[in-house]
């Protein structure tokens, strides 16, 4: 697991923080069309920036506080040149980044329902890693079945799917479990 402890703003030279629909072409490295890519013409990364530290409560025990961002980097992100006004090809990109958000607010879910215990590190770092893991499944498995955004129906399905489950997540989207153990 990439343990990145960061704050500062939403948006930076480095990275972006998610938020629905908000990239653009501008926010990914040009890159020539001759370079070899596969069925890519794009490519989003994303990292989890993670937070955590504890502090005695006033019951005498200790309070957790843990927080989890998903971030779009854009020095590590690609468009080739030649795709740069494809909306659609956007529009898939801007999913592998609602799709990381999906699993971040999964990793806070799991990290506040998970029994409190002395080995609160220990255990942060088999959740993230664990999800980390699924996300990156789920992405191979999202470029497969929408040919990297070439199959509309498929797009149009991962697209309702990741809504759906981002509205179900919805208690978790501030990403920050605060509790005492």
């Amino acid at each position: 697991m990439n343990l990145h402890i960061c704050f500062g703003q939403n948006e930076n030279k480095f990275f972006i923080d998610w938020q629905k629909d908000v990239l653009t072409p501008s926010n990914f490295t040009i890159i020539p069309d001759s370079i070899e890519t596969g069925k890519a013409g794009a490519a989003t990364v994303t990292r989890f920036l993670y937070s955590f530290y504890t502090k005695p409560s006033s019951d005498g025990g200790v309070q957790v506080n843990f927080s989890v961002r998903n971030t779009f980097y854009r020095k590590d992100s690609w468009f080739k040149a030649g795709f740069i006004n494809d909306t659609s090809l956007l529009k898939h990109e801007q999913m592998h980044f609602d799709l990381a958000e999906l699993y971040a607010r999964k990793i806070a879910k799991a990290i506040a329902e998970k029994k409190a215990s002395k080995n609160i590190k220990e255990e942060l770092h088999k959740i993230t890693n664990v999800l980390s893991a699924e996300l990156e499944k789920q992405q191979k498995l999202f470029d497969e079945q929408t040919e990297h955004g070439l199959k509309k129906e498929e797009q149009v399905a991962w697209h309702n799917f990741i809504n759906q489950e981002l509205e179900r997540h919805s208690a978790y989207a501030s990403k920050k479990v605060v509790y005492n153990i």
